[in-house]
């Protein structure tokens, strides 16, 4: 068996490598896929080069990592940099947390209206029987925090009574 890859036409290399890059058109994808399918020496040949292909990447590519990182070591700035992204990151955080508060604090009247407020219960409502059920019913409605029904309410009572101060 003979393990020693055969020698490959430059044009057939690069078949292959348009294939692996995916340069092909649609056609011409489709045929070399049938290609491949129905000759297994050329399969064979694709495989092989196909590992081959990705060595070579791969080993390119490990020099330019290689080549890069001593850069950065030569500078000093592996470790300093990263370090100085997070400072930087903490500082920003801390600007931007302080100019909230600072925005977003209450004034010395607000805080006061906080502390000392109390909403009004309005009058008390008592069941019984009473000819002002109509004013009583907005009452409760006041109380509940439906604000503008019990004003609606209260218009109408108004209209029919206007000399009622209440």
């Amino acid at each position: 068996m003979d393990k020693a890859p055969k020698h490959l036409s430059q044009e057939q290399q690069e078949e292959f490598e348009r294939f692996l890059l995916n340069q092909m058109e649609l056609e011409e994808e489709t045929a070399f896929t049938k290609k491949l399918e129905n000759s297994a020496s050329l399969k064979k040949q694709f495989e092989q080069f196909k590992t081959l292909f990705q060595v070579i990447e791969e080993e390119a590519l490990r020099k330019q990592m290689n080549k890069f990182h001593e850069g950065v070591e030569e500078k000093g700035m592996a470790k300093k940099s990263n370090f100085s992204k997070y400072r930087i990151a903490a500082g920003v955080t801390i600007l931007i947390s302080a100019g909230i508060w600072f925005f977003n604090r209450p004034s010395e009247n607000e805080r006061l209206f906080q502390e000392y407020f109390t909403p009004d219960p309005g009058l008390p409502t008592v069941m019984g029987s009473d000819d002002n059920f109509e004013f009583y019913d907005a009452m409760v409605d006041y109380k509940q925090g439906n604000y503008s029904i019990s004003i609606e309410k209260w218009e109408k009572l108004l209209e029919k009574k206007p000399e009622n101060d209440t």
